[in-house]
C-alpha cells in the first residue's frame, strides 16, 4: 500500500503543472466558488501542519551550530530576494501597486517544502535544504509580516498587526503542533511520508481553485497584454533570483552542494501560504503574481541545476588548475 501511494504521489508530482492549470481553469469557469473563501484559512492551517510533520527539530538544532551559513541563508531569503523583487516591482509594475506588492509577497514567504527534494536531486546538501524549510516555516509568522512592512509599505497601506495575529493561528500554531507530533511519531511519519504528500496536494489545488474564482472580476478588466507582461515579470524575478543565488554563494566560496541548496531555498517559496495571505489580508489581485509563480516554480526548478552543475564543475576545475599551477 505504501509503495503504491508513493508511486501515485510521484505520478501526481510529475503532472502537477497540469493539475495546477486544471484547478485554475475550474475556478475561472466557476466564479461562484469564491463564496467558499472562508475555508481558506483552515486549508492553509492543514497544509502547514502537514508540512511541519515532515520537518525535524534536529534540522533546526543543526542550524544553530552553523550560524554563519544559516545567517547567509536567512539573509538571502528575507533580505536579498525581497529587495530584488521590490526593485523589479518598482521598475515594471509601479502602475498597479497591488501587483507590485504581490511580487514582493512571493519573496517574503517561507521556503517551499519541495526545496529539499530538488536539492537532493541536484546533488545538493539535503540536510541544509531540510533546515531551510523547517527554520523559515517556524519563523514565518514573524518574518513574513516584518519583510512586508519593510518593503511594501511604500506601495500600499499595510498594517502588519492583523496579519501577524492571523498567521499566529493559521501558521505558527499548526507548525508548532506539526513539529511536536512529528517528533513524537517520527517512525510513523517517515513510514507514511507518501500519504502525507498526497494529503497536501488536494488542499493546495483547492486554494488555487478558490483564488482563481476570486480573480474573475479583476481579470475581466485586465487587458491580455497586461497579463502577458505580468507573466514575464514573474519569470524575470524568478530567473534573476536563481542568478543572484548562484552568484552570491559562488563568490562567497561555498561548495556546489551548499550553493545549489541555498539558491533553491532563496527562490522556491510556499505559494499556497502566499495566496492565503493575499486573499485574506490584501486583495485577490495581489495573489495573481503568486498564482503565476506557482505555474513556473516546479518546471524551472527541474531544469535549472542541469545548467548550473556543468558550469560550476568547469569553473571549479579551472580554479584547481590555476591553484596547481
Amino acid at each position: 500500500m505504501i509503495a503504491a501511494m508513493a508511486r501515485w504521489n510521484e505520478w501526481l508530482e510529475a503532472r502537477f503543472t497540469w493539475l495546477i492549470l486544471a484547478s485554475l481553469a475550474l475556478g475561472l469557469l466557476n466564479p461562484g466558488l469564491a463564496r467558499v473563501v472562508a475555508v481558506a484559512p483552515y486549508f492553509i492551517a492543514v497544509i502547514m501542519f502537514l508540512v511541519a510533520l515532515r520537518c525535524r527539530m534536529a534540522d533546526v538544532v543543526r542550524a544553530l551550530r552553523s550560524p554563519g551559513k544559516i545567517g547567509l541563508l536567512l539573509s538571502l531569503v528575507y533580505l536579498v530576494m525581497p529587495f530584488f523583487a521590490w526593485t523589479i516591482a518598482r521598475g515594471f509594475l509601479s502602475h498597479e501597486p497591488r501587483l507590485a506588492a504581490g511580487l514582493v509577497l512571493i519573496n517574503s514567504l517561507p521556503v517551499a517544502a519541495t526545496c529539499s527534494m530538488w536539492a537532493g536531486i541536484a546533488g545538493g546538501d539535503l540536510a541544509l535544504g531540510l533546515t531551510a524549510v523547517s527554520l523559515t516555516t517556524l519563523l514565518s509568522g514573524l518574518a513574513t509580516p516584518a519583510v512586508l512592512a519593510l518593503f511594501i509599505g511604500t506601495m500600499i497601506d499595510f498594517d502588519p498587526g492583523p496579519l501577524m495575529r492571523g498567521l499566529f493561528w493559521t501558521v505558527m500554531i499548526p507548525v508548532a503542533l506539526g513539529l511536536m507530533v512529528g517528533e513524537r511519531r517520527r517512525a510513523f511519519v517517515d513510514r507514511h511520508g507518501p500519504q502525507i504528500g498526497l494529503l497536501i496536494k488536494p488542499f493546495m489545488l483547492s486554494m488555487l481553485v478558490i483564488n482563481a474564482a476570486l480573480l474573475v472580476p479583476y481579470l475581466a478588466g485586465l487587458p491580455p497584454l497586461e497579463l502577458v507582461r505580468l507573466y514575464l515579470v514573474v519569470f524575470l524575478q524568478m530567473m534573476g533570483g536563481y542568478l543572484l543565488g548562484f552568484a552570491i554563494t559562488t563568490l562567497l566560496g561555498l561548495d556546489y552542494a551548499a550553493s545549489i541548496t541555498m539558491t533553491y531555498a532563496a527562490t522556491m517559496r510556499n505559494n499556497g501560504a502566499g495566496i492565503l495571505i493575499a486573499v485574506s489580508y490584501f486583495s485577490p489581485l495581489m495573489a495573481l503574481p503568486i498564482t503565476l509563480n506557482t505555474l513556473i516554480q516546479q518546471p524551472i526548478a527541474s531544469t535549472i541545476y542541469k545548467f548550473y552543475r556543468p558550469w560550476r564543475a568547469r569553473r571549479d576545475g579551472r580554479l584547481r588548475s590555476l591553484g596547481g599551477a
